[in-house]
């Protein structure tokens, strides 16, 4: 079985994501993400980009947000191997 290339980084968050759906700010503090939403983002990306992990919008309404704003949550999978 060949091992794939994944950084410490990418390995921790798939790590984090082996017990289920998680949002983005849960796998941020799971991890102690400490640089910025952007780069978390764009590692997300990288890392469904290379089939490991898949994500998802949903988009709510109320919880202290203005009338006509949306929050956008992403929630993010492992993708099992095949």
């Amino acid at each position: 079985m060949k091992l794939p290339k994944l950084t410490h980084l990418q390995f921790t968050v798939l790590t984090s994501l082996e017990g289920g759906d998680l949002e983005g700010k849960s796998v941020r503090e799971e991890i102690n993400w400490e640089q910025s939403r952007p780069a978390f983002y764009q590692l997300m990306s990288r890392l469904e980009g290379a089939g490991y992990a898949s994500g998802k919008y949903n988009v709510e309404s109320g919880k202290g947000i203005k009338p006509g704003e949306k929050e956008y949550i992403t929630y993010y999978q492992m993708v099992p191997e095949n």
